[in-house]
Order: structure tokens, then sequence, then C-alpha cells
């Protein structure tokens, strides 16, 4: 997904290159037709692959731009890109362009600017750009462009609708209540800002940084491709993050290793369809507590579990900011659960994170 490259991209603000890019009614969204029926998942399979987004030649034009101009609101093509994604994976959304205010615009540039020098010297040619489209079925997407021998390119899609609103520990606490069904006695509240700095570019940044972490993953050796079968990429590769939670069952797919002790693990499921009753809330993250998983997120599939890793290191180490899950029984609290990296659990992923935010 990406800006068309039909005219030169022009240089200046962030603020005032996606002012320039945004449509500017709200009554006059893009027409975008979707070649493929709602239904048909094979089609909008086959048509991603090939889908023009996914071609280098399709993000020369920015990718020698810095960072700060590889931004703006979603051309048509990202648009259908978003709608072929959606319908292969079930999601009930229809994604569209965005009208996007210049205070949030603001805030999208201030999260970038807050994010530390060394990631984003570690991603710069590494990430074609930042887009932004309604209704793509979660918080945030990336995808890549070409993935081999060091040479991975990604992109980043954020829906704005889901922050418009929403300050950080409000969509924090918003995502993590998504795998449960709603119960009158238990809920979560999550922490990742103070309350001087519980605001938007909080939650902002914070995407950010998960979504980053799946390009940083396209220089390979992290985790197997998402693009191609994962029993092949395992017997042709070695991927020690995967490794220390991870293994490969024919049959099932990706197996967590903690799957005896977190029989509820399979079944988490974020932001749509939710599979756990609210009830479990309490015993979930219990469980979750005796694995290497810093987020319940983290323990749903191997690519979320080096991005959520990622941020959660980059989050709470680096810059130092606080991040709690809050299990509330009847409103009062009855568990907290906190980041891993001081914990002897943890460990051994986070040598890994440091070498590889070092370059090595």
């Amino acid at each position: 997904m990406g800006l068309p490259m039909t005219a030169p991209y022009r240089a200046g603000s962030l603020a005032l290159l996606l002012m320039l890019a945004l449509p500017v009614r709200a009554d006059s969204p893009q027409t975008v037709t979707v070649p493929c029926a709602r239904t048909d998942k094979a089609c909008a399979f086959q048509k991603s692959l090939t889908h023009k987004v996914r071609t280098v030649e399709f993000w020369e034009a920015v990718r020698s731009r810095p960072l700060a101009e590889r931004m703006g609101a979603a051309p048509p093509e990202l648009v259908e890109y978003m709608n072929l994604d959606v319908i292969q994976l079930g999601i009930p959304t229809t994604p569209r362009a965005p009208v996007l205010t210049p205070d949030f615009v603001a805030d999208v540039q201030t999260a970038v600017e807050g994010i530390p020098a060394k990631i984003r010297k570690l991603l710069d040619r590494r990430l074609a750009g930042i887009w932004f489209v309604e209704e793509i079925g979660g918080t945030g997407f990336s995808d890549i462009v070409r993935w081999g021998a060091g040479q991975g390119i990604g992109f980043i899609v954020l829906d704005p609708r889901q922050l418009m609103d929403r300050r950080a520990n409000e969509w924090a606490s918003w995502k993590e209540n998504t795998p449960f069904r709603s119960d009158s006695r238990f809920t979560i509240e999550a922490i990742i800002a103070e309350e001087q700095d519980n605001n938007r570019v909080g939650a902002i940044r914070y995407i950010l940084l998960h979504e980053l972490a799946h390009v940083l993953a396209t220089q390979g050796g992290i985790h197997p491709r998402w693009d191609r079968p994962a029993g092949h990429e395992l017997r042709i590769g070695t991927y020690p993050f995967h490794a220390l939670s991870w293994k490969w069952d024919e049959k099932l797919g990706h197996v967590s290793l903690f799957d005896v002790t977190f029989p509820d693990r399979p079944k988490v499921r974020y932001y749509f369809g939710a599979n756990l009753d609210g009830a479990r809330m309490l015993e979930a993250y219990r469980w979750l507590a005796t694995t290497n998983f810093p987020t319940l997120y983290a323990a749903t599939n191997p690519g979320d579990d080096f991005a959520e890793s990622f941020v959660s290191y980059v989050h709470t180490v680096l810059m130092k900011r606080p991040w709690a899950i809050r299990i509330l029984d009847g409103g009062k609290p009855a568990f907290t659960y906190t980041a891993c990296w001081d914990q002897p659990r943890c460990a051994e992923k986070r040598k890994l994170l440091e070498g590889i935010i070092a370059g090595r």
C-alpha cells in the first residue's frame, strides 16, 4: 500500500504534506471498485499477491525521502488493496479513504518525532511509508513489498477512526478488552501513559512502534515470512526469536511452547470475534505470566510476538514509559500484569531484541 507514483511528492513539513494529500470534503470520498465479491476469499487472496502496491516500482519515488515525508492519506490503489485484505480474512468492514483534521495530522507528526532516534534510523531505509485508511479491521496494518536477503521493504496503514477520540490509556484499554466477551464483573484497564502524557499522541506512537516492528522483521532471521507457507520457511532456515516461544506442527501450524500451561492461548483473538468469556481474564493473565510473552497479543502468533516484544521493550526500557494491565473484579484491582524485561522469563528475548536494535 502506498502513494501512487504518478507525480512528484513535494517536500515540506509533515503537516503540510498530509493536508495537501487529504480529501477536503467528507461528502466527496474516493470511489474504489474492488475486483472481487465480498464473499470471494480466493479471489481476494490471488489479487493481493500480484497487486501493484506490492511492487518496488510503486514506491521508487518516495524511498529516498526523509521518513516524515513518506506519509499521506490513502490513494485508490491502497484502499483497493485493503478491501482485498479484509475480504480474504472475512472481516466485516469496508475500507475507505479518510478525511483527517489538521489537529490529528499534527499529533501524528509529534508521535513520529517522539520515537527514539536510533529506532527511526534503524527503519529509515526499510519503511516505504505510513498511510491512512478507515475501517481496516483493526488499528494498524503492515505488509511487505519485498522480503529476502536483507532487502525487505515494508509499509504501514493506520485507521484514524480508531484514534480520533481515544487517548493512550483509553485506546489500550479498549484493545486489551477485545479478546473477551463483555462481562458485568471483570474488565481490563490498560496503562501505557502517565496521566500528564495520556493523550492521542501516545496511542499513535505505540501503534506505530508495533507496526514498525513488522517492517523491521523483513530483514529476515526473526520469524518466518508471513507471505509464504511457514512449514517451508522453518525447514529452510533458523529463527532464534521464533524458537524461544514457538514450534511448527504440520497439522496445527504455529504452536506455542506454552500451550500446555496456557490452554486458552489458541482462542485469543483481538478486535473481532472475542472467543473468551470475560470471566477468563484473570486466569488468562495468570497463565500468561508463566510464559515469555510480554503481552497477551504477543501470544497470538509469531509475527505479533515479535512486534509486541519490540514495542513493549522500546516503550518501557528505552523510553521509560509505564505499561501495565490491571484486571478489575467489580471495579477493584484483582491482578496486575507488568512489563517482563527485568524478569528471568523474558531475559533471552531481551538479549535478542537488544542485538537487533544495535544492528548485530
